[in-house]
């Protein structure tokens, strides 16, 4: 490993420890780990209302 990796993967922890806890390690915008549930959540249910997940919804949406 060289030096460069060893700091990537420094940032990397920081970041996952700011999104865990809150504290920003990386001088970048902490968001809060509930906000990312929610955005991922809202997300999931717009790509599902967006692609039927059979033929027979397909018709249905028709």
């Amino acid at each position: 490993m060289t030096e460069n990796d060893l700091r990537d993967m420094k940032e990397k922890i920081d970041a996952i420890y700011g999104l865990l806890f809150g504290e920003d390690k990386t001088g970048g915008k902490v968001y809060n780990i509930a906000d990312i549930r929610f955005a991922a959540k809202k997300a999931a249910e717009k790509s599902l209302r967006r692609r039927p997940r059979s033929e027979s919804a397909k018709k249905e949406k028709r």
